[in-house]
């Protein structure tokens, strides 16, 4: 090879070497760059709140909905009847009792509920552990609670659910859904039953759920009236069951107020 053709092999060569190590220099530095840059956006950016009250939000979806069991008294049992979940009238998402209802009392802990479409009762808690469903909205209050509990003994029998679900699946995601309203008629003919009284009673489920680090679904306020008890178009019949646009009301609340 001539000394020329060499020097110009040499000159090419280092020219190359340069070019490849500048590239590599920018690439270096670009990507560290993006690397600051990227933990300074985390550390700027601003997370949804989790807040105990369940905030108004996106429309979660069907999915959400079905991923959902629903464990209450009769005012939740009538869903099955309604039709308005998965598999209508043969949904397994409901939890009552066999009797298709759940009083809040000093056994809500051990009491059972039917959570199988072959009819098995299990306790609140073992069920959700052998289940684990996603989500878990209880509503519970209006029987054996609202009428003539006190503050005092309805957190206790409320506390005792949340603390055997919590013993035995610390990680459910547990929303405390509020008492639904009741029609006035309803209200004026039942002992011990007010708007007033459900609205006190539902002050005390959401400070359960701030305690207990829960979440808390104000559905209620979707199916009053503007004095506060259960809007007309909503009512059954016999002003404490929804009918089926009941239902889906408060399931579309539900959809719009997802759990975070």
């Amino acid at each position: 090879m001539s000394e020329q053709r060499f020097n110009k092999t040499a000159k090419a060569l280092v020219t190359a070497i340069i070019i490849l190590t500048v590239a590599c220099a920018v690439s270096l530095i670009t990507m560290l760059f993006r690397g600051i840059r990227s933990d300074i956006f985390k550390k700027n950016e601003k997370e949804a709140p989790v807040t105990i009250k369940l905030a108004e939000t996106s429309d979660y979806g069907q999915y959400y909905v079905d991923s959902i069991v629903f464990v209450g008294d009769s005012t939740i049992a009538g869903m099955i009847n309604a039709g308005v979940l998965k598999n209508g009238t043969e949904t397994d998402q409901v939890w009552t009792g066999e009797n298709g209802d759940l009083p809040l009392d000093y056994n809500i802990d051990t009491a059972t509920v039917v959570c199988s479409k072959d009819g098995k009762l299990l306790t609140i808690a073992s069920a959700i552990e052998e289940r684990r469903p996603e989500y878990i909205v209880i509503t519970l209050g209006i029987n054996n609670g609202v009428p003539y509990c006190t503050e005092e003994n309805f957190k206790a029998y409320y506390q005792k659910l949340i603390t055997s679900i919590k013993d035995t699946s610390p990680n459910a995601r547990i929303i405390l859904q509020s008492i639904l309203p009741v029609s006035e008629k309803y209200a004026k003919s039942t002992s011990g039953v007010t708007a007033n009284k459900i609205d006190t009673a539902n002050q005390w489920i959401a400070e359960l759920a701030e305690q207990n680090g829960v979440r808390y679904l104000d559905t209620a306020s979707a199916l009053k009236n503007s004095k506060g008890y259960l809007d007309t178009k909503y009512d059954s019949g016999n002003g404490l069951h929804l009918n089926a646009s009941g239902y889906n009301a408060m399931l579309t609340y539900i959809r719009t107020h997802g759990y975070r």
